[in-house]
């Protein structure tokens, strides 16, 4: 069942084993669907739009999409440019995560639309402090890990 998955876009296998495991052990029960590259997130994201681009699957939105920065075929940038002109996927939150920190590459991921950006974490114990901050955003107890974008003053 992938009602309230969380939908990791990721080319390398040890960052989605060692996700997966920081998740098991911080007690993240949401069903994770990985997609191993932007092409095939943006197909897995057609799939369940279905052919009019309409939520006719809607129970399988994900909750939160983790989309690294780069990616092969279509790049994460490209991936959530594709996500944010799609009015019904504006609304899926999305942290870029990236091994760069660059503020550069940081302002770009946001400007695109990304609801937060965060260098990866590299030791385990980082990925389950990673982990834990996501079961406490699904639970509602605190904001999104990461860098965000600033909201515009009204």
């Amino acid at each position: 069942m992938e009602r309230g998955c969380i939908l990791q876009v990721e080319d390398d296998e040890d960052d989605v084993l060692f996700f997966a495991l920081a998740a098991e052990t911080a007690g993240l029960t949401v069903p994770i669907i990985v997609a191993r590259d932007g092409q095939e997130a943006t197909d897995w994201f057609k799939s369940v739009l279905g052919p009019t681009g309409r939520k006719i699957r809607r129970s399988r939105l994900p909750r939160l999409v983790l989309l690294d920065l780069k990616l092969p075929r279509v790049m994460g940038l490209g991936v959530l440019r594709w996500m944010r002109q799609n009015p019904v996927l504006q609304s899926v939150p999305v942290i870029m995560l990236s091994s760069s920190t660059h503020p550069s590459d940081v302002q770009a991921a946001l400007e695109a639309g990304a609801d937060s950006y965060l260098g990866k974490p590299f030791t385990l114990d980082a990925r389950i402090a990673f982990a834990m901050d996501l079961k406490l955003w699904l639970e509602g107890k605190q904001s999104l890990p990461g860098i965000r974008a600033e909201k515009p003053k009204r």
